[in-house]
C-alpha cells in the first residue's frame, strides 16, 4: 500500500530524499530571491513568508508581508515554531491556474489496463460525474501492449498511460474549473480494483 498522508510520508521517506521538502533549498536552486528569517531583504517590498518545510503544500500557512529590510521581527507561524525553519522570497505576479491531481496505480490486472476502450469509458464516466465538459478524445494502443488515453476538457485535460506488463498506470487530471478531480480518480480506482496507489494534489 502506498503512503498517502503526510504523517506516514514523513516517517517513511528515506533521509537522502528529505531535500524535496526543503522549500528554501528548492527556491535557491531555482534562482528565486529568497533567504531564511534573520537575513535582510534586497529592497523594501511585499514578500511572501512561508514554512520552509511543509508537507501540505507551498501555499499553506503562507502570508504576504511588507518588509523594509530586516526580518528579525518576523515570528514563525503554523506548526513548526522554529525561526530558522521559515524563509521569505519576492512575491511573483501570479494567480491560481487550477488543481493538478496525480494518480499512480500498481498491481493491476493486465487485461484491465490493456483495454483502451474500457479505460476511455471509465475516464468519461468520471468526467461526467465531476460535471466537466469534454472537448475531444484521443486514444492509442501500443504493440505488444500499453495504452494512452488523452481527453481534452473545457477545464483542461485528463490523461492516462499504462504499462500492462508491469501492472501499473499513471493518470493526470488537470482542471481549472469547479469540478472535483478526485471524482475522476475514484471512478478509475473502482474500475482497476487495486488498493496499491498513490494520489497527490498540486496547486498550479
Amino acid at each position: 500500500m502506498y503512503l498517502l498522508d503526510g504523517n506516514d510520508e514523513w516517517n517513511h521517506i528515506h533521509s537522502s530524499d528529505l531535500w524535496v521538502y526543503n522549500k528554501l533549498f528548492l527556491s535557491r536552486v531555482l534562482g528565486y530571491t529568497c533567504g531564511p528569517i534573520g537575513t535582510t531583504v534586497p529592497n523594501p517590498d511585499f514578500y511572501i513568508v512561508r514554512p520552509s518545510f511543509n508537507l501540505l503544500g507551498m501555499g499553506r500557512f503562507a502570508r504576504r508581508e511588507w518588509i523594509e529590510k530586516y526580518t528579525d521581527h518576523i515570528h514563525p507561524a503554523g506548526i513548526l515554531h522554529q525561526i530558522n525553519k521559515f524563509f521569505v522570497f519576492l512575491e511573483l505576479e501570479r494567480f491560481s491556474m487550477g488543481k493538478h491531481l496525480l494518480l499512480e496505480v500498481y498491481n493491476v490486472d493486465f487485461s484491465l489496463i490493456n483495454d483502451v476502450n474500457s479505460l476511455q469509458n471509465v475516464m468519461i464516466k468520471g468526467i461526467n460525474r465531476a460535471r466537466m465538459t469534454i472537448l475531444n478524445t484521443f486514444s492509442h494502443c501500443f504493440l505488444p501492449q500499453g495504452c494512452t488515453v488523452v481527453i481534452a476538457l473545457a477545464e483542461s485535460h485528463v490523461s492516462c498511460h499504462t504499462w500492462p506488463e508491469k501492472g501499473c498506470l499513471a493518470v493526470d487530471v488537470y482542471t481549472c474549473g469547479e469540478g472535483n478531480p478526485r471524482l475522476i480518480a475514484l471512478e478509475i480506482l473502482k474500475y482497476l480494483n487495486s488498493d496499491t496507489y498513490s494520489l497527490r494534489d498540486l496547486d498550479r
